[in-house]
């Protein structure tokens, strides 16, 4: 396959995930209130988590590595019990992969 399929093939890819992911965020939107959805009432305290700049494929967003930090393992905790990701507050919260990173971005 030519690097120019890969190419279109990884830009689709990577639209279909945002328009799930908007998806996602506008069906939070509509659920009645006091249903549970994947918005934490949560009492981990995201400004305890050293948190550091980065890029990602769909733009800047914040990554913290810290599995010392009583409130990473308490972040890393929830967010497995929510399939890796959710909202807290104003931050869309995500768990990578590997278990040992997660990132957050500021929801628009």
């Amino acid at each position: 396959m030519s690097e120019a399929k890969i190419n279109a093939l990884v830009k689709v890819r990577d639209g279909l995930r945002q328009a799930a992911d908007a998806f996602d965020e506008y069906l939070e939107t509509l659920a009645p209130a006091g249903a549970q959805g994947k918005e934490s009432k949560t009492e981990v305290d995201l400004s305890r988590i050293p948190w550091q700049a980065a890029d990602g494929s769909k733009g800047p967003y914040e990554s913290a590595h810290d599995p010392t930090n009583p409130a990473f393992q308490e972040l890393s905790k929830i967010l497995a019990e929510h399939k890796g990701k959710m909202r807290i507050g104003p931050y869309f919260v995500w768990q990578f992969t590997n278990a040992t990173k997660i990132g957050r971005k500021k929801s628009q």
